[in-house]
């Protein structure tokens, strides 16, 4: 009798369990099904906005209204029953997991709580996309004899490509993005002239494509017709290829690639602040230099003094006061040979984004170098939204080692000017709406909750900025300097050359500060950028060290190794033979998120993350082919990739970082027997294998 009323009363239990897994799931159900809806709706307010208003369009929208819906819980069919791409073997979605750890799996390990956007599944994606818009999407090859010279292959459907054939008779897959401009009578009134119609918005969604055929006129040689689903058709053409050294776009690479001769009056630029982009305006702003003559300057306090004084009585100021010390930098220069060294001389070009010449500039003072240069989303009032892009750059005096480092912050903005008679481009202006001076170099800058972030010196500040003035809230002391931060919502990610990577928590109120979650103790980085790695809930930490090699960490604070969340744990690195000069963070046209690192050898490597299951079939598919096929002239592939011996930090390496510079060629360009082969020994086919590479390069489908 015990032993059926326990199972009586867990019989129980299992349905109350079965009976709220069953409403979980409804619920879940019915959230999905609201999210399509809306997004239903609004691409067909987008399609509606695309037919304009005609009489036409109205009957056919009728008529779409007289047809039968189907009922609001019948799931979405596939486009195409004959998908190729559907994997038989994965019947739930795994969760999202990051790729670096998925060779650790012996417990899970929470992650700071970042909400995602809402999206859907690539076939949910397909099937609403069938049911939206009027025209049938089905995916086809239109051969093209002469596409601007190149010999091409238009790929239409869903995510539609582009595959070209050059002088160097290699196919290039290049993917196309077919945005729609808006109508003008849903344009904004003041919207300024020239402004740059993706920055501002006036670019839709960009539309998958359902045909395509060869196009060649006087208006347009050499080009192509394609048709978008929502029904618009576009005439399109490649540029004209020049060489890239030239200003062309060179379309025979990897990605496509366009070099400008910038048309700035400097000799060069800076590597420290580089390059910034003003979305609201479309320019871009240079940290230019110039050669100029370096003089140290007077080291005798008494004979500065009186230079001062004789320099104040000739230009009728009043001296300065008795016993007072000259700074170095007021102090005039000491004349001691008459070939003096050379140093750059600093400037803020503003160029234009028509003709890339120099329309505006701020000429710093002598011997100030920029060492950052940003534009910030900042709080401000007189804006619609609550912020604005404003130009922030941070600044530091080089005057020798036996004289106090000193910094500057400003923060322009770029207004729209009268242009000058003859150069419409001339439209823009820097205009400075504060500067300050520190003392300390100010060596990196951030934006975080809408507030300014700059280091000045060995501490980390946190200013808010009210229009006219930048007023000082939280602060963090780092250690001896300070080559990052980044701001992720609440978080902070502070990279130190001496310290190593710092995972930072903000809080806004009773009181605003700053504390530190999280330090790589263990390891102490020379940490030359840093950056955060976003999948869904899924956050990784990325940092690039001085000698060229990328590190990933994670924030697991219940994880027994962390001591509490006091360390980050290591999740793996990956060697790129060259020093990392900066780290950028991108979002493509399917939501998925990347990280751009560019190297001082001109190279630009993108890593991104991908599920746990994906990064598993991947995984194994990769040490199939290195074991199996032989490496050419008897190099080790994977190796090339590790961390050097001498530079690792008394840790032993992880395998959880994929190389698809091997594995894609390896694989993807491979016969088709090895494909077929290597996905049977690993249990999958060779469709679900080529689609996680696709949809893993669809994180970097903006370019």
């Amino acid at each position: 009798r015990k032993v059926q009323r326990v199972q009586r009363r867990q019989a129980r239990a299992f349905a109350g369990w079965k009976e709220r897994s069953r409403e979980q799931l409804a619920s879940k159900m019915r959230e999905q099904r609201q999210l399509a809806q809306k997004k239903r709706q609004r691409e067909e307010e987008q399609v509606e906005a695309d037919w304009g208003e005609g009489s036409d369009d109205e009957a056919d929208a009728g008529a779409a209204e007289a047809q039968p819906k189907p009922p609001a819980d019948a799931k979405p069919a596939p486009a195409d029953a004959d998908d190729i791409y559907a994997d038989d073997s994965a019947q739930t979605a795994p969760q999202p997991q990051p790729q670096a750890a998925a060779a650790d799996e012996s417990e899970p390990e929470p992650e700071p709580d970042l909400e995602p956007a809402d999206e859907l599944s690539d076939e949910e994606d397909e099937a609403e996309a069938a049911q939206r818009y009027p025209l049938a999407l089905t995916r086809k090859m239109t051969v093209l004899d002469n596409v601007g010279g190149f010999a091409a292959v238009l790929v239409t459907g869903l995510r539609p490509m582009l595959v070209l054939v050059g002088a160097k008779r290699y196919a290039r897959v290049h993917p196309i993005r077919v945005p729609v401009r808006l109508p003008l009578a849903l344009q904004p009134a003041d919207l300024p002239r020239g402004a740059d119609a993706e920055a501002v918005g006036l670019l839709t969604s960009c539309r998958p494509l359902v045909g395509a055929a060869r196009f060649h006129s006087s208006a347009c040689e050499r080009g192509v017709v394609v048709l978008t689903q929502a029904g618009t058709l576009v005439v399109a053409r490649l540029p004209t290829s020049l060489r890239a050294a030239r200003g062309g776009i060179e379309f025979d690479s990897p990605w496509p690639v366009r070099s400008i001769p910038v048309g700035t009056t400097h000799g060069g630029i800076s590597t420290q602040g580089g390059v910034a982009f003003h979305a609201g305006s479309g320019s871009y702003a240079v940290a230019a230099a110039t050669p100029s003559q370096f003089f140290i300057r007077e080291p005798n306090p008494d004979i500065a003094f009186k230079q001062a004084t004789d320099a104040a009585n000739a230009d009728g100021r009043a001296p300065p006061a008795a016993r007072i010390v000259i700074p170095e930098y007021q102090r005039r220069n000491l004349q001691t040979t008459s070939a003096p060294p050379l140093v750059p001389r600093f400037a803020i070009d503003l160029l234009s984004p028509e003709t890339w010449e120099t329309i505006d500039s701020y000429a710093l003072d002598e011997h100030e170098h920029v060492a950052a240069m940003h534009t910030l989303e900042l709080e401000s009032a007189q804006s619609e939204g609550g912020r604005r892009a404003l130009l922030c750059v941070g600044t530091g005096f080089v005057l020798g080692e036996d004289v106090m480092s000193r910094g500057r912050v400003y923060v322009f903005d770029i207004v729209h000017v009268v242009p000058q008679p003859g150069r419409p481009q001339t439209n823009r202006k820097l205009k400075l709406l504060y500067t300050e001076e520190i003392h300390g170099a100010v060596s990196a800058l951030g934006e975080l909750r809408g507030n300014l972030v700059m280091s000045e010196g060995s501490r980390v500040y946190v200013r808010s900025f009210n229009g006219d003035t930048l007023t000082s809230f939280a602060f963090l002391d780092g250690g001896a300097w300070v080559r990052a931060a980044v701001g992720l919502r609440n978080f902070l990610l502070v990279a130190d050359i001496s310290s190593g990577l710092s995972f930072v928590g903000f809080q806004e109120e009773n009181p605003a500060r700053l504390h530190v979650l999280g330090r790589d103790a263990h390891a102490r980085l020379p940490v030359e950028c840093a950056e955060f790695l976003v999948l869904g809930r899924q956050l990784q930490l990325l940092a690039a060290d001085v000698f060229g090699n990328l590190h990933l960490f994670v924030y697991a604070p219940h994880d027994v190794h962390s001591f509490g969340g006091q360390r980050l744990l290591r999740r793996g690195e990956f060697s790129l033979r060259s020093r990392v000069v900066a780290l950028r963070r991108i979002a493509a046209d399917t939501g998925r998120q990347a990280c751009l690192a560019i190297t001082a050898s001109g190279a630009v490597h993108a890593v991104t993350m991908v599920p746990e299951t994906t990064f598993k079939r991947l995984h194994r598919i990769n040490a199939q082919l290195v074991h199996g096929i032989p490496p050419l002239a008897g190099l080790n592939p994977r190796e090339f990739r590790a961390v050097p011996l001498h530079q690792r930090q008394n840790h032993a390496p992880r395998r959880t970082v994929l190389d698809a510079d091997l594995l894609v060629p390896l694989y993807a360009h491979g016969p088709v027997a090895r494909q077929r082969e290597a996905a049977q020994r690993d249990g999958t086919t060779t469709d679900r294998v080529l689609r996680d590479i696709i949809d893993t390069e669809s994180a970097f489908g903006i370019f």
